[in-house]
């Protein structure tokens, strides 16, 4: 009985083990800022008044949804989940390789709350776009 006694609080302190360990990378992120290119200025990250693109990523997929439509009649696409292989470059920046028709290469950097988002084949200096993790969305209606 005694053994017992000392096996259980080491049960239990394994098994409450917290998800500190988890991917900074895997949750929902909202794109708040777009790389914009005004005439023949180049402005870098803009903040866009209303979001109209999200990506969720977990441990082997990633997911776009997209807003569609004006204020009258507001819809939701949602995108193809595709496999992914995700490689650390260094310590909170990750490169993911999509399986789509595109092969579609992505490194992204998180900050805290805030993903940077590049695509690996971009000329660009800097991020396509930067998003903030959000807990959940209502993506509905989806459109037909």
């Amino acid at each position: 009985m005694k053994k017992l006694l000392l096996i259980l609080p080491l049960l239990f302190w394994f098994g409450c083990e917290d998800d500190k360990d988890e991917n900074p990378l895997y949750g929902l992120w909202e794109f708040d800022q777009l790389h914009t290119i005004s005439g023949y200025d180049t402005l870098g990250l803009v903040t866009v008044d209303e979001p109209t693109w999200w990506a969720k990523i977990t441990e082997n997929s990633y997911k776009e949804y997209f807003k569609m439509g004006t204020a009258d009649s507001i819809c939701y696409i949602e995108g193809i989940g595709y496999p992914i292989v995700i490689s650390e470059l260094g310590e909170n920046l990750y490169q993911l390789d999509v399986s789509n028709d595109n092969n579609t290469g992505l490194e992204l950097e998180v900050d805290g709350n805030r993903l940077y988002f590049r695509m690996v084949n971009d000329a660009r200096d800097g991020p396509t776009a930067s998003a903030i993790k959000i807990d959940s969305y209502d993506f509905t209606p989806l459109c037909d």
